[in-house]
């Protein structure tokens, strides 16, 4: 999961880069240390919230390609 986030930070090849990921990524790798210790079990599910947060309080969620649809078995 952190490799995803990482990764564009340091790919040249991405040149569309928003200001806004470094501090994201520096955040969640931060937040994921501290949880670690304090709630082990719930650590990666509290820094996904916590990202998710942080993106979109910064304007950088972008929901036009999220499609939410009712499935039957």
């Amino acid at each position: 999961m952190m490799a995803g986030i990482l990764f564009p930070i340091h790919d040249p090849a991405c040149s569309r880069q928003s200001p806004s990921i470094p501090p994201l990524a520096l955040g969640m790798v931060a937040a994921y240390v501290i949880f670690r210790r304090l709630l082990p079990r719930y650590a990666l599910i509290v820094v996904l919230v916590l990202g998710s947060i942080f993106a979109v309080v910064h304007g950088t969620a972008h929901f036009e390609s999220v499609s939410l649809k009712i499935t039957r078995a």
